[in-house]
Formats: C-alpha cells, structure tokens, sequence
C-alpha cells in the first residue's frame, strides 16, 4: 500500500511540474508546489477513507472536503501570480516610479510613508498568521487528532513512522498553506492601495490648480491651460494602468468570493459540532480572518471610489473658481468642456466586479455574509 501511495505521489506531482513548466511557457521552473502536493494527497486520502468509512460523522466529512478545497485554492492562488506576473510587474513600476506625481513633494512623501506602513503591515500579518496557527496546531487535543488524522494508507506503516509523519504533516500544514493563501492577495491588495495612493495625488494636483490665486487673466489662462494639460495627461497615463488594476482584482476576488462563500458557513458547522477546544478556536479564528479579507477587499475598492469622487469635487470647485472673460470666451468653453469630460470619466470609470458578476463593493459584503449563513443553516439542516 506504501509502495502504491508513493506511486500516486509521483504521478501527481509529475502532472503539477507539467501544468507549471506549460504556464511558464517552457521556462525550467522546477517543482515549486511540492509541499502542496504531499499536502493535497494526503487531504485527497483524507476525504476518501471519511467518505468509506465515516461518512455518517458529517463534520469530518465537511472538513476533509474544507481541506481539500483549501489545498487546491492555494495553488490556484500562486498560479494566478504566475499567469499575471506581466500586468504585476507593470502596476509595480508604476506605482513605485515618479512619473505621477502632485507636484508638492512634501504631500508626496507623506503619501508615501502610509503606503509603505500598509505594505509592512500586509508582511506581519503572513507571518503572524503563519505562526500562530503553526503553534495552535501543535497544542495535544483529541478533536485535532481526528479531523487531521493520517489516512488508514499511512497509519499502517508502522507506529514511529506514522507519528513521524503526522508532526510532519501537521507542522508543515501552517508553513504551505498560510503564506500561499495570503500572500498572494497581499500583492494585489498592495497594488490597489498604491494606486489609490497615485489616485490621491492626482487630486492633490487639481486642488493645487483651483487654489491658483487669480493675479491677471491674461496670465492666468496661460498658466491654469499648461497645469490643467499636465493634469491630463497624467490622468490618461493612470487611466491606462487602472484598467490593469481592476482587471487583476477581477480575478483575484473571483478566487476570493467562491471559496469563501462555502468554505465559511462550512467551517462555522464544523466549529460548531466539535465543541469548545483549541481545534475549534482555530477554525473560528480563521474563518474570521476569512471575512476579514473579503471585507478588506470591499473596503478598498469602496474607499478607491471615494478618491474618485474627491477628483470629481476638485474638478468641479476648478471649473467654478475659473474667471468668465469675453475676450477668452472660446478658451474657457474649451477648458470647462475638457474639465467637465475629466470629472465625468473619473467618476464613471473606477468600479470594479467580480468577472462581470457583481460590483463589489460593502454592499456586495453584506450580500456574501448571508449567502454564507445559508450554507451555515442548509449543513445544519442536513445533519
């Protein structure tokens, strides 16, 4: 049975090298799931002998498919960055570069730093994640041994070589999955709010604009003409990059919302039927951490779409604040045109959604924490 369940391994991790080396179109990346594949065949395993032989304990059963589900969507997750490692790269050098900026190198820096202070943040919350479910999963309890249990294949070889491979799977469980699951979204989220953060400067930059003090009309139509095309220009560059953005978030949340549509109310059963213990702390706390994400998601797409209304705020304080002049009738037709087509396509143009099916937004979360708890009561039922 040893000999077959090597075999499997083999085969499976073969078929993961191939699909990898195909979407890296021929590059000799080698096997960088591997830990996903010993992890992914023993939850495979795992699901099975509780479909043979337990399947009356609904609990188990949910959680054997919970971890398989969970094991595939974090190579799913790494394979996303691996297909969009291009528009990634370009939305980083965009973000990282100068080439939009508010004109105020002081307000800039300042931008800068809470940028950078959300980036540090993302990285402590992997890691805090990481380790702490890497030691609530080391804590004795008998309710852990059950549902992550090695399947009846493994536990037949023998006493020290089972419980050898039980630390080893329960150890490296918090070490694949977490940094994976998480890791991934962080980039994306990362990149979202240091567009917001370009978003703002360009703000910043009309708000300079209808502050000009008005000295000469003469000298102002000149100056305020040069500053509204530069502004412009700048926008039509950030347009550009923000239809990379929010077709990277797209995708990104699409993997985001299916899983955790099921995977909640799947886990909320199963902290629900285990009782109170360490096991059920655990699974608690990550389905929280769960809705925490979906929820960040929807907070920063929606606070993307407040930046979008303070440009449409300027844009329109601009427009009010420019002096009407007969002599230059023609000019300011032209400049309030141009300032009015700006302020419309700033904020028309900034929603995001899930692939076409939604828009997200905290709305579009109030909408998934009920189709969570439907699942919740349809297990409950079911049981």
């Amino acid at each position: 049975m040893f000999e077959k369940l090597r075999l499997s391994y083999l085969w499976f991790s073969s078929r993961v090298v191939g699909i990898v080396s195909f979407c890296f179109k021929g590059q000799p990346v080698g096997d960088c799931f591997w830990l996903l594949d010993v992890l992914l065949l023993l939850a495979v395993f795992q699901l099975y002998a509780s479909l043979s032989t337990k399947f009356d304990d609904t609990s188990l059963v949910v959680f054997d498919m919970v971890k398989v589900a969970v094991t595939l969507l974090s190579g799913m997750r790494i394979l996303s960055i691996v297909l969009l490692r291009e528009p990634i790269a370009s939305l980083r050098n965009f973000v990282t570069s100068n080439r939009l900026n508010s004109g105020d190198a002081v307000f800039d820096e300042l931008e800068r730093r809470r940028f950078n202070k959300f980036s540090r943040a993302a990285l402590l919350v992997i890691y805090g994640a990481t380790v702490l479910d890497t030691i609530l999963l080391s804590v004795p309890n008998s309710s852990k041994d059950s549902v992550l249990e090695l399947p009846p294949q493994l536990v037949s070889t023998g006493k020290y070589a089972s419980n050898t491979l039980y630390f080893l799977f329960v150890g490296l469980l918090a070490l694949s999955i977490v940094p994976k699951m998480f890791s991934a979204l962080s980039c994306s989220q990362v990149l979202l709010v240091g567009m917001r953060w370009k978003f703002k400067m360009l703000v910043h930059r009309y708000e300079t604009i209808a502050n000009l003090r008005l000295l000469d009309v003469d000298d102002y139509y000149e100056r305020i003409e040069c500053k509204v095309l530069e502004a412009v220009e700048q926008q039509l560059e950030f347009w550009s990059y923000l239809q990379i953005l929010k077709d990277l978030v797209a995708k990104q949340f699409f993997l985001v919302h299916y899983f955790s549509v099921g995977a909640i109310g799947s886990m909320l059963y199963v902290s629900r039927d285990i009782g109170l213990n360490i096991l059920s702390v655990a699974v608690f706390a990550s389905t929280l951490v769960l809705m925490l994400e979906y929820f960040l998601w929807c907070h920063l797409v929606d606070s993307f779409e407040d930046v979008a209304d303070s440009v449409g705020s300027r844009i329109f304080e601009l427009c009010a604040k420019i002096p009407y002049s007969p002599k230059y009738r023609t000019r300011y037709r032209k400049l309030q045109t141009s300032l009015m087509i700006t302020w419309i396509v700033a904020r028309n143009g900034v929603s995001m959604n899930c692939m076409g099916l939604f828009k997200i937004s905290t709305i579009a979360f109030v909408g998934f924490v009920n189709t969570a708890y439907s699942v919740l009561m349809f297990l409950i039922n079911m049981h």
